[in-house]
């Protein structure tokens, strides 16, 4: 199997295990929103943002490194040493855990104001559940390092059920911030359990050493690595995890954080839903293609950011044309203010998925310190518009904070990435693409007003993909080497085959 192949197989598994989270994890956030209220769900999101902080400052640095290093070795043959290393990461990750604990449990105090009930129950819950969350987010990027995609669709398969399961039961039980927080905690242990059973599987199946892992140059370049993923995904967190909640919640705004909130996850998820699917899997690709030289690593740069265009724009489009209708079949109209800013979280969300490909050129070729000076940048720009703007624009003033950050950063990496590798990106065609997913959109906005709103919903979108798609074909917009990975998929889902071979004539 080639390496075009396999990214393709990698996607599908990571695509498999993405739908089932991120659907789930939508249907989830639906019924606590639903069962709390806005105002509530707003408080239970502050809370959630909390233990996400305590993930971000103990996991993701040591995550995104995993990756890099365990693809980087199995790239160079060095497999005896995959699993000496992910126990000298475990090691890493469980000194750090007490001082991660006792910080958050110091934020938690200096921020909760008197609109979060039960104080110590739920400082206790926070600190209990963001410790194996953390694990299990560990683990889950020791499977991509070692590109095992399918082995995060068995963890979500198993645990998914039991955690939509939980949060029914207390919804049903009519429970409040408290006992949907507890659940929050056993899905929590339930995941870290399963991710390392599974994991450990994986594993075994790599050769052990009898020396630990202690090459110094390598055990050097792991810890820098760390330290400046670590800074730099918590300052990612903090520009593009919700800081607008915690600031809401802060100045006693929690009707509007539950608006926010509700347009944020909806938003994100239904980006993660399709472009995220692809971008997941890039980092892995492009550590390969750095060992192969500049010249392999330009045209997997410029091939991944062509795909994550044309599987982005289109959902932004409908997303946006339709975002009313969505909010409200989604949380009920309760929650009809969080429409504009649900199409605004959607464009955001959707120019960050598609610097993916910057982003992992960038980490493989030792660039992280200059990630790391924009990301300050973009921390200091949100963090500013937050605290002036939100207290006086409530949740518009959290909307700006949010966009402006994200387009800053996603440009600086762009510029940053294509001027490393000395080439550019293929701005023109994506301003194609960008025109025929506009002009896409004009027939079904015309149903909207005519028909019931959720059979406009999915009558639109049928017409919008159809037309897009042929649009694609029509005007060249599909190219040969588009059309070879798409023969691939053809291969695997016979359907595809209908669409490619009349392609061959145009």
């Amino acid at each position: 199997m080639n390496n075009k192949n396999k990214l393709i197989d990698n996607t599908f598994f990571y695509g498999l295990s993405s739908y089932l989270e991120y659907f789930l994890g939508l249907v989830i956030t639906t019924i606590i929103a639903r069962s709390l209220g806005a105002e509530q769900y707003g408080i239970y999101s502050f809370v959630l943002w909390l233990s996400a902080f305590g993930v971000a400052l103990l996991s993701d640095g040591l995550g995104i490194t995993a990756i890099r290093f365990l693809a980087e070795s199995r790239g160079e043959g060095r497999n005896e040493q995959v699993r000496p290393m992910v126990r000298y990461l475990l090691r890493l990750f469980m000194l750090a855990a007490p001082l991660v604990s006792v910080l958050l449990l110091l934020v938690f105090w200096l921020t909760a104001n008197d609109s979060l009930p039960d104080h110590g129950w739920l400082a206790a819950l926070i600190i209990a559940s963001f410790l194996p969350k953390a694990l299990n987010i560990f683990y889950i990027n020791v499977a991509k390092g070692i590109e095992e995609y399918s082995t995060q669709f068995y963890i979500n398969l198993i645990v998914n059920p039991f955690n939509l399961l939980a949060v029914s039961v207390v919804a049903y039980l009519g429970g409040g911030i408290r006992e949907f927080v507890f659940a929050y905690l056993l899905v929590s242990m339930a995941y870290a359990f399963i991710a390392r059973v599974l994991v450990n599987r994986r594993l075994n199946e790599y050769p052990e050493s009898s020396i630990a892992f202690s090459d110094r140059t390598e055990s050097e370049q792991i810890t820098r690595s760390i330290k400046l993923m670590t800074v730099t995904l918590f300052l990612g967190f903090i520009v593009e995890k919700q800081l607008e909640v915690f600031v809401l919640n802060f100045y006693s705004m929690p009707l509007e954080a539950g608006y926010y909130n509700a347009a944020f996850i909806l938003g994100v998820s239904a980006i993660g839903l399709v472009p995220g699917v692809l971008g997941g899997v890039i980092l892995p690709v492009m550590a390969r293609a750095q060992k192969a030289g500049d010249a392999a690593q330009v045209i997997k740069y410029r091939e991944s950011a062509r795909y994550l265009v044309i599987l982005t724009v289109p959902l932004i489009c409908y997303g946006a044309g339709f975002s009313t209708e969505i909010i409200e079949l989604v949380f009920g109209q309760e929650f009809s203010q969080s429409a504009p800013a649900f199409a605004i979280v959607l464009l955001a969300s959707g120019v960050t998925v598609m610097v993916h490909s910057a982003n992992s050129v960038l980490l493989t070729r030792d660039l992280q310190h200059r990630m790391l000076r924009g990301v300050m940048y973009g921390a200091v720009i949100n963090i500013s518009i937050d605290f002036i703007a939100i207290p006086l624009y409530g949740m518009w003033g959290a909307l700006a904070g949010f966009v402006t950050t994200l387009f800053f950063i996603s440009a600086y990496n762009t510029r940053l990435a294509s001027k490393s590798l000395d080439t550019s990106l293929e701005w023109p065609y994506y301003g194609k693409v960008l025109l025929l997913g506009a002009m896409a959109t004009l027939p079904f906005l015309l149903l909207k007003g005519y028909v019931h709103p959720v059979v406009s919903i999915f009558l639109g979108g049928m017409v919008y993909v159809a037309l897009f798609i042929y649009g694609l074909f029509v005007s060249g917009l599909i190219r040969e080497q588009d059309r070879e990975v798409l023969g691939y998929l053809g291969n695997r889902v016979p359907v595809i085959n209908r669409f490619i071979k009349p392609a061959h004539s145009v």
